[in-house]
This record gives structure tokens, sequence and C-alpha cells, in this order.
């Protein structure tokens, strides 16, 4: 690096390898802006300093002895001025688009220079340790984070997962929640409207005020596809803008000009048509997140019940801070923003700490004693086929695994703040730990999200050539941009509002990590705060399986004719026949058969939903038999009339049993999957009647009336 470089010159110590790795890391991000030199080499080569083009820069360097240089950097400006340490590095970063702020805090915040430069100072005389440090966490070179090709594939990815979540409850939502569902949204909009008033929106933000009909739940899940899917192929600005406004605005500018006009305004064309395509391909992204965002959001408080789980809030809370990351970089591509990352990277923090937290803090005895992973392979809602090989190792393995659970959930996630070797052990960690979770138990798209987050631990440099060479045929790679001047007024008036709510929203997710270790109560106005914020779900808590399922109660829905015969209704994907092996549902979610699992674990009385879904059972409504995998009353039989149709059943009811896993033995000798006991009841039998009257009769008395 020549010292003529640059108008301004930055001199450190050249034997130092602390020294040349940040140099060598500053010098390409500040350019021309910046000359680096050793001050060795400036001694060996006195005749340098005559070819510097600031001549006041020249004669403050040949007033500095050997001594100067070799115990702080200097920085000498464009006026000649010098200053040194701390000072010198803040100078350089000044320089350094997006980082002048580390300039401004030295020169502004009381206490700043004085520590920064005691930092220094020490750094300055523990070198080699410093340098080993380095080596530790952020490796031997030093290299400019890049987000761009990393934040590109986590939308994509993130757009697939919104549309697998969107799909998901669009084959179950007339059931669930339509107009003949077991929770129709209508009902619920009404209760709202009478609750809230007109304004009511803002308390229950869903898009259902304004059509919670069975074409308006259609319409909602089916826009969330297609808009998922635009996301994830990114064509649309490029389908819109860039073939045909430019022939349209080829064929504009014929015929009403003159040549010499035509043609300038042929040859303005092209770039005019190039400029709105970067300006919407720049703002399509952010546009799509923020419509699913509300879409998805719709939904989750729209299913109530059947909505209310950790993943829909965690791909809620993912989709807005994805908002971060969107932005044009004047070439119409998504470019990564440092901000949006690290919003991200908190949010897999409390995450991944507050499930390992809430275990420890609920004072569970199976994690206390280690034994937890005895149970939740049989216990857990919709076990993977694998599950059951997990349950019969050894119970010491389970005890040590569980071990490593509790280690890797509280411990990795804060190797996130250390730096990017740390980070990257955190990124394959967590990995791990969610894909044993994802081989064992079906949890439909939230390991999945869970995975994809853990992409944005890594950076561009940490990609494979190959998948950095796939990425950029993907995407179209566009040419770097021009980097911006530092600091400049324009910038700071556009980035102040979008940090200020990175902040709003980061401060709210400490505050829950906070709220959820007890470590804090929130004060009235904070309070207040979180319950207008609550309903859009913009910081949530989390923490799965604080307390472990010993036991797994299995409700069995049985329908009869006689009272005498009973034949059982099947679900997709939960236990029922022993002999049945379990299945694979990711990235679906059976959100009746979750819903079941729940309420046999809280046992009587029933929820309301599953008294609707009984009665839905005696009608035999379509919608909600298409939940099931196979209704025996569904099949259709031909009246005297001729016609056919299906005879519901004249009576249902629902038996509780306990399930468990059958061990090596059992299964050999029978072939079940599962083991079986009958417990009781969980709802009687009912049936439906409709008591009919002549339409002269007298009005009916009650039995106090009859024996007057």
């Amino acid at each position: 690096m020549s010292p003529v470089a640059g108008s301004t010159l930055l001199v450190y110590d050249g034997d130092c390898r602390f020294c040349r790795t940040w140099i060598d890391y500053w010098s390409r991000q500040t350019g021309e802006r910046v000359g680096y030199a050793p001050y060795q080499r400036l001694k060996r080569q006195g005749s340098e300093l005559q070819e510097l083009s600031n001549p006041q820069l020249a004669e403050s360097l040949a007033e500095l002895n050997e001594s100067v240089f070799r115990g702080h950097i200097q920085f000498f400006d464009e006026d000649g001025r010098r200053c040194q340490g701390a000072e010198a590095a803040c100078e350089v970063l000044r320089r350094i688009p997006g980082k002048g702020h580390y300039a401004w805090a030295y020169r502004h915040i009381p206490g700043c220079a004085p520590l920064s430069e005691w930092v220094y100072d020490w750094v300055a005389g523990h070198r080699e340790l410093a340098f080993g440090a380095q080596k530790l966490l952020l490796g031997e070179r030093l290299y400019p984070p890049e987000y761009t090709q990393i934040s590109w594939l986590f939308l994509r990815l993130l757009s697939l997962i919104y549309f697998f979540a969107f799909a998901s409850f669009h084959v179950q939502a007339l059931g669930l929640i339509g107009h003949d569902g077991l929770q129709p949204v209508a009902d619920l909009i009404l209760a709202a409207k009478e609750v809230f008033g007109d304004t009511g929106y803002w308390q229950l933000p869903t898009l259902f005020w304004w059509d919670a009909s069975d074409t308006g739940i259609q319409a909602l899940t089916l826009a969330g596809m297609g808009l998922s899917l635009l996301l994830l192929f990114g064509f649309l600005p490029r389908a819109l803008f860039n073939k045909p406004f430019k022939s349209i605005s080829k064929h504009l500018f014929k015929g009403s000009f003159n040549n010499s006009f035509k043609s300038l305004s042929e040859s303005q064309a092209r770039p005019l048509a190039t400029v709105l395509s970067e300006l919407l391909s720049g703002i399509f992204p952010g546009l799509c997140l923020l419509i699913l965002y509300l879409l998805y959001l719709s939904l989750v408080h729209g299913g109530q019940d059947f909505m209310q789980y950790q993943w829909d809030l965690l791909l809620l809370e993912t989709g807005l801070l994805a908002l971060f990351l969107v932005g044009g970089n004047g070439l119409g591509r998504v470019q990564g923003k440092v901000l949006g990352v690290w919003l991200l990277r908190l949010l897999l923090f409390r995450f991944v700490f507050m499930s390992g937290a809430v275990k420890v803090l609920s004072g569970d005895p199976t994690w206390a004693g280690l034994t937890a992973l005895e149970y939740h392979f049989q216990t857990q809602p919709l076990p993977t086929p694998l599950a059951w090989y997990a349950q019969q190792l050894p119970a010491w393995s389970l005890q040590l695994f569980t071990l490593m659970v509790l280690t890797m959930e509280l411990l990795l996630p804060w190797l996130i703040f250390l730096g990017r070797r740390p980070r990257k052990l955190a990124a394959w960690g967590i990995v791990v730990l969610q894909l044993s979770i994802l081989l064992t138990g079906n949890y439909n798209f939230f390991n999945l999200l869970t995975l994809t987050l853990c992409l944005l631990l890594l950076d561009d440099n940490d990609l494979p050539c190959w998948l950095r060479s796939a990425l950029d045929w993907a995407r179209g790679k566009p040419a770097a941009p021009e980097p911006p001047e530092p600091g400049s007024p324009r910038q700071l008036v556009w980035k102040l509002p979008k940090y200020l709510l990175g902040i709003v929203l980061g401060v709210l997710g400490l505050g829950q990590i906070f709220l959820g270790l007890g470590l804090a109560s929130a004060p009235a106005s904070l309070a207040a705060l979180l319950g207008r914020v609550d309903p859009w779900y913009l910081a949530n808590p989390y923490g799965v399986f604080a307390v472990m399922t010993t036991r797994r109660p299995e409700i069995q829905i049985e329908g009869s004719m006689d009272g005498e015969h009973w034949l059982p209704y099947s679900l997709p994907y939960k236990p029922g026949d022993p002999a049945r092996a379990p299945l694979w549902n990711i990235p679906h979610q059976p959100r009746l058969d979750w819903q079941l699992w729940f309420a046999a674990l809280d046992g009587q009385p029933p929820p309301p939903w599953f008294h609707n879904l009984m009665v839905n059972l005696l009608f035999n409504n379509p919608q909600v038999l298409a939940l099931f995998e196979a209704a025996p009353f569904q099949n259709q039989v031909q009246t005297r009339e001729g016609i056919l149709t299906a005879q519901p059943p004249r009576l249902v009811r629902a038996r509780l049993y306990n399930y468990r896993f059958s061990n090596r033995r059992e299964r050999s000798d029978t072939g079940a999957w599962w083991q079986r006991r009958e417990i009781g009841n969980y709802f009687p039998a009912v049936q439906f009647k409709i008591k009919a009257s002549p339409l002269n009769a007298p009005e009916p008395q009650s039995e106090q009336q009859e024996r007057q």
C-alpha cells in the first residue's frame, strides 16, 4: 500500500500482525479516501515523503521519531493535523460508509474518549494476546461482512415457509373456521363488534372484519399462497416493466415528434424503464412481506384456538423483522441490511435461549432429573416413525441427550454475540439440534423456520464458492454500486426512522426475555404499550416444552346407528389403530389433530369447539369430515326415491385411551407400534332429536304446570 494513495494517511507498525490484519480490513473499505503505510517503509524510503500529494502531511511526518510510530497508529488528515491511538482509528472509521458513529461517539459522549484510549493502550501492550483472541473469534484474516446473498436466500426460504403455512391452513380452513366449521370466524367478528364497536380492528387486527364468509377465507389463504410464490420467484417487477414498458416507451415516441427529438426520447426511454423497474424491484419484496404479515396476522386471529401456536407467532415476527433486510440498492435487488440481520439474530437468540430457560425455571422434575427424553418421543403430539426407534434407546443415553439439549439451548445462543467463528459454531449446533427434533417429531414448518433463521448467523463469505455462484446466477448478479458518501445528511434522514423502529422492536424483544426470566416487572407505561401492540404480535414470549408430558391420553371419537355397535373416526396423523405406524406430515400441520392432543391433556370439561365437532359429525358435515382420514358414516346409500345420500350416525361419543410405544418384544410379537389402555369416557354418547308437534297444538307446559 503506497502512502501516496490518498490525501490522508495512516501510519502503523508493519511488524505487528494485529496491526497488519486491521489495516488490511480497513483498506478494503476506505478505498482511496485513506492511504496506508508502515513506518518501517517510510524510514527506509524517506524519499517517498516528497511524493505525498499533501505537503503539510509530509512536513508532519518528518517531525516524528520511531518511538511515536511504534507505540500508536498515527493518522494525518487533509490539513496535516495528526491524531493517534483510538482517535486515529475513529478517524479512519469515519471515512467508511456507515461507520461514522464511532467518531461521533468519541467526540460527543462524555467518557467515551478516555475509555477508548485506555482500551487501545491495553491492546497495544498485549498485541500477541489480542491477535490470538482475534484469530479465535474472527479468524486470522478479517473482511467486511456482506449479507446480500444471505439475505436474498433467506427471503426466498421465508417465502417458501409462508407458502407452506398458507397452503396447509387452506385445505383445513372451512372445516375449522368456516360458516359450518368448528369455530366460525364470522361468529368471532360479530362478538368483537359488540365488544369493541366499529374501531375493533385495532384490538383484533384481521381482514375478516370486511369479509368473514367462506369465500373470504379461501380468498385470503389463496392470496397468501400467491404472494408467497411471487416473492419466491421475484419475477413480477421484471415481467411488468422490463420488456413491456420498454416496448411501450418505444412506440410512444414514434410519429408525433421530429426525428432529432424522437431519437433523444428513445434513448431516454430505456433508462426511464430501467429506473422504474429498479424502483419497483426495490419496493416489491418489502410490499410482499408487509402484505403477507397482515394476511397471516388475520389468520392467526381468525383461526382462534387452531392458530395460537408459537410457530405461528414466530413466523409473524420473522416476517415483520425481515422487512429490515429489504431495500433497493439502485439495481433492483435485495440488499442485506445489518440492522435487519441483527434483529433476526436477536429473535433467534430469544427463541433458543428461552426454550432452555423455561425448562429450568419451570421446576419440572423430568428436566431436573434428566429423564425428559424418556417420555418425549412417545408423548409428543405427532411423532415420526424414527421416534419409535429413539424411544428404544437405553435410559442412560436418553439422559445424556437431555443434558445435551439443555446445554445447547442455554449456552449456544450466547455465541451469536461473540464473533464470526463462535457464531458459525452456534449456527451448526442449533442446526444439529433442530434436525434431531425434525427427524423425530412432526412440527410442521417450525424447525424449517428455525433452520432458516440460522442462515443469518453466516455472511456471504461463509458460503461455498459453488453456492455463491449459483446464487449469483439465480438472482442476476448486479454490478457493484458506487459506495455512498459516509454520513451524508440525506442518508441520516432516510435511516433514522428505520433505526428508531428497529430499536423499539429490539427493546420489546429484550423486554420479553426479562419478563420471561422473572427479572423485571413491566411498569404501568410499558404495560400499556405492550397491551397496545400485543394484538400485532410484534414481540412474543417463547419457550417450548417447559413441562414435559409423561403420559399420552388420546381421544377416540366413535359413531353408532344403534348404540350397540360403534365405529371409530380416524384422524390423518394421530395414533388410532395401534397397528398403524407413525407418519410424516412436515411441513403440513393437521390442526384438529393437534388440538385434540391438547384437549386430551387438559381433561374435563371439553372445549366449546369439541361440542361443535360432535354436532357436525351427527350431520355428516362434509367440511368437518374432510378433517378426518376416514369417516365410517360417509359412504353413500340409496333411498326409496333413488337418491344417493350419506346416512349420518344417530349417536356419537368420545372415549379416552392411554397410549405408549410398544417395546421391541411387543412389536415383534404383534406388529403393533402402539399399546393402549382404555381410561373411560371423554364425551358421553349424544344424539340429535327434533321434537315435532301439530301447528295448532297448545303451548307445551312445564312439569310443574302439568302436576297442577
